[in-house]
């Protein structure tokens, strides 16, 4: 049950690392069209 849950919390981490990261590079793309 414990390793069950430790799984699931690790994806989660992982996917709102990679949201996170994904939210900043659309922000650097934004600025760069918004300059270009």
């Amino acid at each position: 049950m414990k390793d069950i849950k430790n799984r699931i919390v690790d994806r989660v981490r992982d996917n709102l690392m990679r949201n996170r990261v994904l939210q900043k590079m659309n922000k650097l793309t934004l600025t760069v069209s918004e300059v270009a």
